[in-house]
């Protein structure tokens, strides 16, 4: 048997090498053509989001019925729904803190079937609705709502009319698609005042009608506007359908799919 130096190999040697390391190259770039060894662009077309309103419960602070947004985005491993209605009954003086209205809220991250199993054992409504968002509005609002549920920035100071769950959710929505949820309700007018809706949907126990009244002031007999309507999750979800936002064509269409 003949030994050939490993610095000098035959011909033969150096054609079957080149051979192989064809072959590979050629399997790796077929692998790669069919879309084994690239990953798709982060361009927001796997994107799909939603708002999910659930029913009014039983208790005082369910009253108003609650919503969140759902993000779905397979190509981030994402399918979360992002909850602004996170408070603590441990929170100090809460009782106190609860009737003023001046609890620490946050918004947190949730497994969105374990939440919609819960809403369903408590016998409350979900309604889900798609939005008409362009690809580039869906990355805004997922890459926004995931800054949002860190530490250092999901906590915020709770206010019923004002600053709650929906109004999150509202604004969280208005700066996706540049302002034009609020720029296309701030200045129309509804019948309903805070007054209105607080004896529709909280008049009992009557504690807690008395406390909402004290902790609003003055403006509760104000006639409030569409976009402050949306402090209540089924008027949000009643309003956002009117909203018409430019598509990728730059047609007008319902923000709600």
């Amino acid at each position: 048997m003949k030994l050939y130096p490993v610095c000098n190999p035959p011909k033969w040697a150096l054609l079957f090498l080149i051979a192989i390391s064809a072959s590979v190259g050629l399997f790796v770039t077929i692998g790669d053509a069919n879309g084994q060894g690239i990953a798709p662009p982060d361009d927001g077309s796997q994107i799909t989001v939603s708002i999910v309103t659930f029913g009014s419960g039983e208790e005082s602070w369910q009253r108003f019925g609650h919503n969140a947004l759902w993000v779905r985005d397979p190509l981030r491993g994402i399918d979360t729904l992002y909850n602004y209605g996170k408070f603590s009954f441990e929170e100090e003086n809460f009782i106190v803190r609860f009737i003023q209205g001046h609890l620490r809220y946050w918004v947190e991250a949730q497994d969105p079937a374990l939440t919609f199993q819960f809403y369903t054992s408590m016998n409350r409504s979900i309604y889900i609705q798609d939005l008409a968002l362009t690809r580039n509005q869906r990355v805004s609002l997922r890459d926004f709502l995931e800054w949002n549920i860190k530490p250092e920035n999901a906590f915020y100071d709770y206010d019923y009319y004002t600053d709650n769950c929906s109004t999150r959710v509202r604004d969280a929505i208005d700066l996706g698609v540049g302002g034009e949820v609020k720029r296309q309700t701030h200045t129309i007018p509804t019948h309903a005042t805070f007054r209105f809706h607080t004896q529709r949907l909280a008049a009992e126990p009557p504690w807690l009608y008395t406390a909402l009244l004290l902790a609003l002031g003055n403006p509760v007999d104000r006639p409030i506007t569409l976009w402050e309507d949306m402090f209540i999750p089924m008027t949000l979800r009643e309003h956002i359908r009117t909203v018409m936002i430019p598509d990728e064509q730059g047609e007008l269409v319902p923000l709600v799919a």
